[in-house]
């Protein structure tokens, strides 16, 4: 995430405070929203789930290559033209995601965050084992818990294994998923929300008028995977 990504989501924010304002009394439980305020509440909730995906994409494509994880996945480097790629990583400790849950609670908490909060992420431990999707919300709790238990017990190395860039993806995945939790908990659960393709043809806003102009295709970090 970006200052600029930050910014289209606080305009569209003060966008749908001020259809709040404007149709405050034509808001009645049991009724239709208004269609504006429908539709702008769908479309923030499209643009959150964008920037969640290409975050978790880009977290999960990191965390085998972080110092604390890095020992539990088994990868190559080659040479490709003028730089280096590597081949896809592949975990060598665990076969079972309740192994891993049992045996590093931190490890099972990043992984599976980022593999739950990535729709195109597919977790292959094993030939017939796929990876298993978990609610977010109860992960960042397992997490908060694992870390502050960590902190009272003196654990600083396992503190450390969250170091600042892993740390600052997943600050901003926590906050995309609460956000994305609060728009919904304020419209019905219908159909009718756009997708980002249909979003972007119709708003006006900077955000929209960036993403139309190719700007998040140009996002170097969310190139892996």
């Amino acid at each position: 995430m970006t200052y600029c990504t930050w910014d289209w989501i606080f305009q569209e924010v003060q966008k749908i405070e001020r259809l709040v304002h404007r149709y405050r009394d034509s808001i009645y439980p049991g009724t239709p929203l208004p269609s504006p305020y429908a539709r702008a509440l769908g479309c923030l909730e499209a643009l959150l789930l964008s920037f969640t995906e290409r975050e978790a994409r880009l977290t999960y494509s990191l965390l085998p290559f972080r110092p604390g994880f890095s020992a539990k996945w088994e990868l190559q480097y080659f040479q490709q033209m003028q730089t280096f790629a590597t081949t896809p990583p592949v975990r060598k400790d665990i076969k079972d995601i309740i192994e891993l849950f049992s045996s590093d609670p931190l490890d099972f908490c990043l992984t599976s965050l980022a593999g739950t909060l990535c729709v195109q992420v597919v977790w292959t431990l094993s030939a017939d084992r796929e990876y298993m999707w978990h609610e977010p919300s109860e992960l960042f709790a397992i997490l908060e818990d694992h870390l502050s238990r960590a902190m009272r017990l003196g654990q600083k190395t396992e503190i450390a294994r969250l170091d600042e860039i892993l740390y600052n993806l997943y600050s901003n995945l926590s906050a995309l998923h609460q956000m994305l939790f609060m728009v919904r908990v304020h419209q019905p659960r219908v159909s009718t929300v756009p997708s980002l393709e249909d979003a972007k043809k119709t708003e006006s806003g900077k955000a929209w008028r960036y993403i139309r102009a190719g700007y998040m295709d140009q996002d170097h970090r969310v190139s892996v995977g």
